[in-house]
């Protein structure tokens, strides 16, 4: 039986769901804001990895990256899409919260829209793995939606009944502060910005600030950046 993630993988791939191409300027924004913390012979790491946009970024600039999605089905057409890139790229299926990624290995770990996915427990234990698997001094990049509207997100099953948010959020960020706290002693925040989509200029990111403001109750949650440091 086709499980609930390698059913949503298969929709954005064939571009049913196209949520992952729309990401993709984001996700160029954050890579674009993080590459001065990324050195050559670096290794690092991609929680779900969605397209393999990111992926295919860190391997093109020479980087040892790892990639590890829940998806099945996504991880085969990873290995198949980006097979040119060789040992270079580690893919690894399964739940970040319980997939082992080794000790102190990883310079940097991306995990961009993916930790407001994960229920209470399974989020502690992501955290805990994310730590883990980052060395002391190495960093955690993070995106969210900022004080997202939860109520405003959720539907109904209308064969079972069953309510849940349509895109799977769990986890609501309102702060920077409750992020941090949220991960907990082993990491302190260096840094956080706005991700605005490709072409916005420094007015028109001033005016999407506004907005988001005056707008509020209606706007979808502007995404946040998180840049995290590991530390003993």
């Amino acid at each position: 039986m086709e499980s609930l993630d390698d059913y949503l993988a298969t929709l954005n791939m064939e571009g049913k769901r196209p949520v992952w191409k729309e990401n993709e300027s984001k996700i160029e924004g954050v890579y674009r804001r993080t590459r001065r913390f990324l050195k050559t012979g670096m290794n690092v790491c991609e929680i779900g990895v969605g397209n393999g946009y990111l992926l295919k970024n860190l391997l093109s600039a020479g980087f040892r990256t790892t990639g590890v999605d829940i998806s099945a089905c996504l991880i085969q057409s990873m290995a198949s899409s980006l097979s040119r890139f060789g040992d270079n790229l580690h893919l690894i299926h399964g739940n970040i919260g319980t997939v082992g990624l080794g000790k102190g290995l990883f310079d940097i770990v991306f995990a961009l829209d993916v930790l407001e996915h994960l229920p209470d427990t399974a989020l502690a234990s992501a955290i805990g793995t994310i730590s883990d698997s980052l060395r002391v001094g190495g960093f955690l990049v993070a995106t969210f939606p900022l004080n997202e509207k939860m109520a405003e997100g959720m539907t109904k099953c209308p064969e079972c009944g069953h309510v849940f948010h349509y895109v799977g959020h769990h986890q609501v960020f309102r702060s920077v502060r409750q992020f941090g706290e949220t991960l907990g002693s082993s990491f302190h925040i260096t840094s956080q910005f706005i991700v605005y989509a490709r072409g916005l200029d420094g007015l028109a990111q001033r005016v999407y600030r506004v907005m988001v403001r005056i707008l509020s109750k209606r706007a979808s949650a502007p995404t946040l950046c998180v840049i995290a440091r590991r530390v003993p």
